[in-house]
């Protein structure tokens, strides 16, 4: 097995692509065009939101 096998468990890899893909969430979420006002949402807000959709609890800011 190599070092990367080594470092990169399955329960890393599950917990890294929770991780990225909530960032991914929350930075779309800050960009203009995700709000009717064009100045999208705060970063707290906007990750709170990803958090929310990427763990289906349905919870809304």
């Amino acid at each position: 097995m190599n070092r990367l096998g080594k470092l990169m468990t399955p329960s890393r890899v599950l917990v890294l692509g929770f991780a990225m893909f909530i960032l991914f969430g929350a930075l779309l979420l800050n960009l203009p065009q995700a709000t009717q006002d064009g100045l999208g949402l705060p970063f707290l807000n906007a990750v709170f939101t990803a958090i929310s959709a990427v763990c289906v609890t349905g919870l809304v800011v």
